[in-house]
């Protein structure tokens, strides 16, 4: 499963760094998953960065794959910079 994402950066802030880890999703059984570790060409493009910078006042967006069990249903997708924070954003699929 991927989800296309996209992370924009106030021209006010300072940059900062940029991981695809920041976004999970979560499946019907309550599973929490991180994105995949591994990378292939037959991924959609564009990727996501693994890991990388986003420069004040721009946009980074790209497809993040996840190892989610067929038929497994998506409940919810989330996003933060700091797991040991609340997340600064969050879905329900």
């Amino acid at each position: 499963m991927a989800i296309d994402v996209q992370t924009c950066l106030q021209a006010r802030n300072p940059g900062g760094e940029l991981r695809n880890s920041a976004w999970t999703v979560t499946d019907a059984a309550n599973g929490l998953t991180e994105p995949s570790s591994v990378i292939y060409n037959q991924f959609p493009a564009p990727q996501y960065p693994t890991q990388g910078y986003i420069d004040p006042g721009t946009c980074v967006r790209g497809w993040i794959v996840y190892p989610i069990v067929t038929g497994q249903k998506l409940t919810s997708i989330r996003y933060s910079r700091d797991s040991t924070l609340p997340p600064l954003a969050s879905w329900i699929a």
